[in-house]
């Protein structure tokens, strides 16, 4: 069945800081803020990038964007340190 390989596929879907900044209408420098202050769902360190699902952005603005720190049980600071983000200076 093509549709459940379609639907894994959207699942699976990554975007970067342009595309999200493209969807939720916010700055990059405004969107790396939120990141690590837990306001957005947390982006996946892939190699030097940082990457969102896009099936998580798009729940995520559904429900109303609420705030999305602690929930995945990191602490997110040392998750920003581990990844040397740094942005929007």
């Amino acid at each position: 069945m093509s549709g459940t390989s379609e639907t894994a596929t959207i699942g699976l879907q990554l975007i970067d800081i342009e595309q999200l900044a493209a969807i939720t209408g916010l700055s990059k420098p405004t969107l790396w803020r939120h990141n690590e202050a837990g306001l957005i769902p947390p982006g996946m360190k892939i190699g030097r990038a940082v990457r969102w699902r896009l099936v998580e952005i798009e729940s995520w603005i559904e429900a109303g964007c609420p705030r999305c720190d602690e929930a995945d049980g990191q602490d997110r600071d040392s998750l920003s340190d581990e990844q040397g983000v740094r942005h929007g200076a």
